[in-house]
């Protein structure tokens, strides 16, 4: 995925409601159509229609995700962002809400260290490349 395909914003949905055609734990799509009417609208995808909702507006039945929670390993990035360093996954495995990262430098022996997820953004090889240059 692209980093900007996983800053999208996504909801997952943690209580159910009157004539709700969603399922506890489905995790929500939403997408920005602009129409004539008003600025735009957030809609959500389903398999059967187009709903229109802002989940944002309920935050008791909508629980927004951050950019890397309820992700599969496939859909994480390589390299990530944090305090204007980009640093690359020791393991993609997110463990209790630390990413382990390989250091810039190995001059101490440390294989990794561990950075917080909800600090971090998604970066990318070519940034990290980049970076490495300019040091």
């Amino acid at each position: 995925m692209t980093t900007e395909e996983l800053l999208i914003p996504r909801y997952k949905v943690i209580a159910d409601y009157p004539d709700s055609s969603f399922k506890i734990e489905d995790i929500l799509f939403p997408f920005y159509v602009e129409d004539s009417t008003e600025s735009g609208r957030w809609y959500v995808q389903e398999d059967r229609d187009y709903t229109w909702i802002n989940p944002s507006l309920y935050p008791a039945i909508f629980k927004k995700l951050e950019w890397w929670e309820e992700r599969s390993l496939e859909e994480l990035p390589e390299y990530v962002e944090s305090d204007n360093t980009i640093y690359k996954l020791y393991c993609k495995n997110i463990i209790n809400g630390w990413w382990r990262v390989q250091p810039l430098s190995n001059e101490f022996g440390i294989e990794f260290i561990n950075i917080k997820c909800k600090d971090t953004l998604p970066s990318t090889k070519e940034e990290y490349k980049l970076q490495t240059l300019n040091k």
